[in-house]
């Protein structure tokens, strides 16, 4: 069961990499019409999701390795 909230973690960073705007949309859909994210928070998506991902694959393998 502890494997898929790193699997999911997994996924959130792949979005956040791959598509920031989407994700932004996301969590703006009910607060903002017709707006659209800035270069600064693409950016910055893209950073998180690449951390998350990190911090995956690492939980990953402490979890395997114990």
């Amino acid at each position: 069961m502890d494997f898929l909230w790193i699997i999911l973690l997994f996924l959130i960073g792949l979005v956040a990499v791959i598509w920031p705007d989407k994700l932004w949309k996301l969590e703006h859909f009910l607060t903002v019409k017709n707006g659209e994210p800035s270069e600064f928070y693409l950016a910055v998506s893209r950073v998180a999701g690449v951390f998350f991902m990190l911090a995956a694959i690492i939980c990953g393998l402490i979890f395997i390795a114990l």
